[in-house]
């Protein structure tokens, strides 16, 4: 960053400073356990809103195999959404320092939308309980959210304490106090949870069990309907589909024949792929998830997440229109627009000067060196990958997929291991599929 780059792009190089602060953040081994089951709780949450600039969250949901749709600001309450697993970060993000709010002006400004805000969370109140983490009611945007909650809501909101929760932390208390308590000025009877013991905490949240979690309910209902379009018209449905309300005007012998009612054909029914499914079939080539689904896949992660999709990008080109909608392909684009090429990849992976001599040897005897730590090895790979045309492939489908399965389902990530896989996933994609 110059003062030229700042000037022309109206750069705030305190906001640049505070989203490299937070980007630096790193969770304590201490809270492996704490983290892990908050984790759960944020994956069974259909809207989720935080002031945080930080990407905790969408960390600690990947660790879940799940993802959010990630709304900025007051970006996401101006579009149609599908109402599950969505991420409101209304303060901002370390990815768009440009978005994050911390001047009074800032503040100002936020103020001034804040009823979109309240809208959105009054919307939720009717439908779902909220719980509140790291606020309180001495908070005044609380106190102003649940004060228009009360004067609006058409229902006894003396007796709603089941559906505000707001827990508060409380030095070395390991048991969970739970107490329901009455707000006298804003009228309102609300849960009032104290605990040091927040595993315990959100154990017990994530036992909770609402049938299909919010992630899966927000990929099927998109999923369900492209599936069949699709494939049937590919002639690739080898049982008859109808819709519900169509059940009526089935003739007999469709009433006689295997039925499926709006799902799809039976190599795709609820099939959905997690990070682990999409991977394995685009690293091996087995190319069995349809791709309409593999494309939504994309389009639903992160763009900096590192992925391998080029050999994807041919099969979307030659299948025509998919049915994604502009937002999944503007997310696929950002996500090329953002993929180095494999030079500056290699050039940004760093290694030990005493490793540097090994650039470039065979890939085996790398890989059977047990005095160099796992990720170590892999980034050693991934500098001499260029010279390693007819062995990779082998490596990356019986070796690095297999270990790389093991770590992500283990959920721990030692020493960056998990993170050198999916880097070394990306190489190789652009070794062996960069057309351009």
């Amino acid at each position: 960053m110059n003062p030229k780059s700042v000037y022309i792009n109206n750069v705030s190089p305190f906001k640049e400073s505070v989203a490299k602060r937070f980007s630096e953040l790193h969770f304590l081994e201490s809270m492996t356990d704490e983290l892990l089951m908050f984790s759960k709780v944020l994956s069974k949450s259909k809207i989720i809103i935080t002031t945080n600039y930080d990407k905790m969250i969408e960390n600690l949901l990947a660790r879940q195999n799940k993802n959010a749709d990630t709304f900025i600001g007051n970006s996401g309450f101006f579009q149609e959404t599908t109402g599950w697993g969505e991420l409101y970060k209304i303060h901002g993000t370390i990815d768009n320092s440009s978005s994050i709010v911390i001047t009074d002006k800032d503040y100002a400004e936020f103020d001034k939308n804040s009823i979109l805000l309240n809208a959105k969370l009054l919307t939720s109140l009717v439908d779902s309980p909220i719980i509140f983490l790291g606020y309180s009611l001495t908070d005044e945007n609380i106190r102003s959210l649940l004060k228009v909650y009360s004067d609006n809501l058409p229902t006894n909101v003396s007796q709603n304490s089941d559906r505000i929760t707001i827990v508060e932390y409380k030095s070395g208390e390991q048991s969970i106090i739970e107490n329901v308590e009455h707000d006298p000025i804003l009228e309102i009877n609300y849960t009032r949870i104290q605990t040091d013991n927040y595993v315990s905490l959100f154990k017990q949240i994530s036992k909770i069990n609402q049938g299909v979690s919010p992630a899966y309910i927000r990929k099927y209902q998109q999923q369900f309907k492209k599936i069949i379009e699709v494939k049937g018209h590919e002639g690739q449905l080898d049982t008859f589909l109808t819709y519900v309300n169509n059940i009526d005007d089935m003739t007999e012998e469709q009433r006689l024949n295997n039925t499926a009612v709006a799902i799809g054909d039976r190599a795709f029914l609820f099939v959905i792929p997690t990070l682990v499914d999409y991977l394995t079939d685009y690293l091996t080539e087995t190319d069995s998830t349809a791709v309409q689904v593999a494309a939504r896949f994309l389009a639903q992660q992160q763009p900096n997440a590192n992925l391998p999709y080029l050999r994807l990008l041919h099969r979307i080109e030659n299948a025509g229109d998919i049915g994604l909608t502009e937002n999944e392909k503007r997310k696929i684009d950002t996500r090329v627009e953002k993929t180095p090429s494999l030079d500056n990849l290699i050039q940004k992976t760093t290694i030990s000067k005493t490793l540097e001599s090994r650039i470039g040897e065979d890939i085996n005897i790398i890989w059977a060196d047990k005095s160099i730590n796992e990720a170590s090895r892999i980034k050693l790979i991934i500098k001499g990958i260029t010279q390693y045309e007819d062995s990779i492939y082998e490596f990356i489908v019986d070796t690095a997929l297999p270990r790389f399965i093991d770590n992500f389902q283990s959920g721990i990530d030692s020493n960056g291991i998990r993170s050198a896989y999916r880097k070394l996933f990306v190489a190789y994609d652009l070794f062996k599929n960069d057309y351009s």
